[in-house]
């Protein structure tokens, strides 16, 4: 039986969307372990709400769901998110 996985756009826009919402939680003058443990913590609400949205709830699904996310939206804000937050 193959797993039957969170569909691919859902991961897409939520990694997309998720620096924003991060910096909406978190401060300028924090330390940068705040901020990560802050996105790290946001993905991972992010990744289950996607898993029980999608109704394919599992252990394997929620954790590659999450490790997705979690990478993605490190990825955009690296490469586009990060020069626009500092202007």
């Amino acid at each position: 039986m193959m797993p039957n996985y969170v569909p691919q756009w859902y991961v897409w826009v939520i990694g997309i969307l998720l620096p924003i919402v991060v910096q909406l939680l978190t401060q300028k003058d924090w330390a940068r372990w705040k901020k990560s443990l802050v996105a790290f913590g946001v993905a991972v609400l992010a990744g289950l709400g996607a898993v029980w949205a999608s109704g394919k709830f599992d252990v394997g699904n929620a954790l590659a769901t999450i490790g997705l996310i979690f990478t993605l939206s490190q990825l955009f804000y690296d490469q586009f998110f990060k020069n626009v937050f500092k202007k």
